[in-house]
């Protein structure tokens, strides 16, 4: 679905907001790109005004759904997949020459929680987790798999190149910080429920 833009001014000096519509999601980006001088400080200080905006602007969106990332997610369709992935996950490689959305300051948990918010998983199994050695899910699997309010047989284990496979097929890859081994996540969109707009 392609993106209607205008821009809202300026939000002082350094930035500046912009709109954009995706179906009836309105969306709004910060230009962090004119900061100066570039430094740590100033990176996390643009990451909390970014989340502090989308919330100001999103009534009932999770922060951590930025605007690029919604307009993705309003973009799938029934049964494309989006990746969460941990920090360790070949994304670029992957993902080849689509965008890879970064959240380095989340887990994979976390994230897959945001994105249950505004999309129903599919018809089981709605999720993929890479399978780890054991009998038995590993924490992280665990925390994903309670992140999508799945039960047993909602989600089923992949074999890690098996996953790799699927992972290339998705409609986006959003990497992580995750840390924890066997941290990744793939999510089939089931059908958004009708929302009883009026023609």
């Amino acid at each position: 679905m392609p993106l209607k833009a205008f821009t809202l001014g300026a939000l002082g000096a350094a930035h500046t907001p912009h709109c954009y519509t995706a179906g009836h999601i309105l969306i709004t980006v910060l230009d962090v790109t004119k900061t100066a001088p570039y430094d740590e400080g100033n990176r996390f200080r643009d990451i909390d005004l970014i989340h502090r905006l989308e919330a100001m602007v999103l009534l009932n969106i999770d922060p951590i759904l930025t605007g690029p990332f919604l307009a993705a997610l309003d973009a799938m369709g029934h049964s494309d997949s989006v990746v969460i992935a941990d920090a360790h996950f070949p994304a670029a490689r992957l993902a080849r020459e689509r965008p890879v959305i970064d959240l380095p300051m989340a887990s994979t948990p976390r994230v897959l929680r945001a994105v249950c918010s505004v999309i129903p998983p599919d018809d089981a199994p709605g999720l993929d987790l890479m399978a780890a050695p054991g009998d038995s899910l590993l924490d992280v699997q665990q925390e994903l798999v309670a992140a999508a309010s799945l039960e047993e047989d909602g989600y089923r284990e992949v074999d890690r190149f098996d996953f790799y496979d699927l992972a290339a097929e998705a409609f986006l890859i959003v990497r992580t910080g995750e840390t924890r081994i066997y941290g990744n996540a793939l999510l089939r969109k089931g059908v958004v429920p009708h929302g009883g707009f009026d023609d």
